[in-house]
Order: C-alpha cells, then structure tokens, then sequence
C-alpha cells in the first residue's frame, strides 16, 4: 500500500521502525529499487547485484509486446536457477517492476483489462497471481496519428506527458477511468447519439488497451485510422462523444427542473423558482392526509444545500435516486408528477 500510496517518499513515507521499514531497507532500498533519481525518490532499475533479475524481468515484458503472457510464467523464471527467488520478495520485486513501468504495462485480471493500480488489486495480485496476465506495449510510428488525436481530447480530463511521449497506458487509464466513473443513468441510458453509445460501450467494455485506442474507438466514431485527416476527425468526434456523457447526467436534471416549472407555473431563476413552490408547499403540510402527496409536500418546503431537483426526482420515483435512474423512471417521473401536481393542487384550492 505504501509503495502504491508514496513512491515519492523516502521508505514511502513509513514512520519509526515497524516489520516494513526492515523490508524496505534489505530489498528495495539495498537493490537500488527505489531510490533518488533526479532529485526525486522513485523506482527503477535496481543496482549492479539485482542487474541479472531486472534483465530477465525486461526480456519477460519484451516477449508481450506481440500478447499478453501470464505472470505466473516470470515467477516460475524466477524460481529457478540462477536466481532462486522465494514467494516471499517475488511479489514485491514485480510490484516495484510494475510501478517503473506503470503507464507502458497493461495489467490483466481475469482476462479483463485493469484500468487502475489500486491496493485491492496487489492483494488479490498476491494472494492468486494466476489469476492476472501482463503486456508490455511500445507504439510504432504509424500509431502516432491516432494516438495525437486522442492525447488532445484526454488533455480536457486529465493531465498526461506531450503527447509524443506519453506511453499508451497514460490515455487509455484516463478514458477508461472516466467511463467507469460516470453516473449510473449515463452508463446505461439510450438517449445519447449512436455515436456516443458507441463510445460508451468501448469504453465500458474495454478488455485491450491498444485495441481499444486503434480499433475500437475509430469504429465507434466512424473514423478510418488510414484517413490522412484522421487526427482531426478523430479529435472532433471523440471529444464531441466525452462532452454528451458528461452533459447526460446534468441534461436529466435540467429535464426535471423545466417539467416541474410547467407542471407548477414556476418563473425566474433556479433559486427562484425553488423559493415559489417552497413558499405554496409550507402552508399545505398541516392538511395533507395522503400519504405520498405529503412526503412529496415535505421535500419541496425543507430547505438544504442539496440540489431540489435530485430530491423531488428521489421523492417522485418513491425513493430512487435520480443518479441511478433508466429511461423508465424518467418516463415514469413524467406521469407520477401529473398526479402528484393535481393533488397538490387541489389542496391548494
């Protein structure tokens, strides 16, 4: 954890003198696995004595360029002579080798590509290394085209190297991450273009990161890679395609807001038009007998800092939050606030 959490820090920024701190200084820090480069604590190649273990390392990873192998075939390498190593250093030595290599190895569980290096993953890493494959990608010149392309679009959700230099790994986690990370309604709604649901499923399906960057997206976005303005259209599309899954989510609520508007006869800003139906709802809480009719009269009068239409999304569709929302429930929203605003109505009257 600490490795993953501090590869910056000298010990990773381990204090006093536990188990690890002793780890740390007989294998990591006394075969030159991490220590200052540049200025900097970070993991490289180890020093002269660990120099046999890193080439046998090296050459493993050269041999996945053309597909991935397992990681149990470099443990079993490693078993043996000339090197010897037991299960106890092993996993450490690959996690040290994993975190030098991290935006150029592309990490396997269970045939489904990992799009993040997180603690949970090393645990499951050394509890079945069997489980898990790695690949070592290096791009040829003719990737360049659509790897710019796509560099330009990932420089608005993250932060990568030049794009001439960034390895593969560091656009494909960033795209992949902000899939996964999109509201439950935007993984699974239709109302997108079919462009961007293609977009989407790739992404969410990703199980090959060169793949996924040279085939999978250029035929989501209808793009030939052998286009000579490839660079261009790709960039276009792809960032026209991130736009509308961000905009999804916020799109619904704005839906909600303006059929709450028409249904009530709200006016004005958002704060504005909250103020009026807070203002009709607070006079009705002591003469609604109907169950849902109240707890929806509640929700409009109580006043917080989360954002009203969520709420009355929430209330309406009997307790489900809008993030987790399917196109039913925003067809269902429709019906059970025509109902709700005639009974409040009425009240009214």
């Amino acid at each position: 954890a600490a490795m993953l959490d501090a590869p910056d820090h000298y010990r990773f920024g381990i204090e006093g003198t536990p188990a690890e701190v002793s780890m740390y200084e007989a294998l990591l820090a006394a075969g030159g696995f991490h220590r200052k480069r540049d200025g900097q604590y970070a993991f490289g190649e180890p020093y002269e004595q660990w120099q046999p273990v890193w080439q046998a390392i090296t050459s493993f990873l050269a041999s996945t360029h053309t597909g991935r192998r397992p990681i149990i075939d470099l443990y079993a390498e490693l078993k043996r002579a000339p090197f010897g190593l037991r299960e106890g250093p092993l996993p450490v030595v690959f996690s040290a080798m994993l975190l030098t290599y991290r935006d150029d190895l592309a990490l396997y569980e269970g045939g489904a590509f990992v799009p993040e290096l997180r603690i949970e993953v090393f645990e499951r890493l050394t509890r079945q290394p069997a489980a898990f494959e790695v690949q070592h990608y290096d791009l040829s010149a003719q990737d360049r085209t659509v790897f710019s392309a796509v560099g330009e679009v990932i420089a608005g959700i993250a932060a990568p190297q030049r794009v001439d230099e960034a390895p593969l790994l560091s656009l494909v986690r960033p795209l992949v991450l902000f899939a996964t990370r999109l509201p439950t309604y935007t993984k699974h709604t239709r109302r997108l273009s079919a462009a961007t649901l293609a977009v989407r499923d790739v992404l969410l399906q990703a199980r090959d990161p060169y793949r996924l960057l040279f085939t999978d997206l250029p035929n989501a976005l209808g793009v030939n890679p052998e286009d000579s303005a490839v660079t261009q259209k790709l960039s276009l599309a792809l960032s026209a395609a991130m736009h509308e899954l961000q905009r999804a989510y916020p799109d619904l609520l704005d839906q909600i807001e303006e059929q709450v508007r028409l249904a009530f006869g709200l006016y004005g800003t958002y704060e504005e038009a909250r103020e009026q139906l807070r203002g009709r709802a607070v006079p009705l809480l002591a003469h609604v007998a109907d169950k849902a009719l109240l707890v929806f009269t509640r929700a409009v009068a109580h006043t917080d800092d989360r954002d009203w239409r969520e709420t009355l999304g929430r209330v309406i569709q009997g307790g489900n939050p809008t993030i987790q929302w399917r196109d039913v429930d925003a067809v269902g929203f429709q019906f059970q606030l025509q109902q709700l605003k005639s009974d409040f109505m009425r009240v009214e009257e």
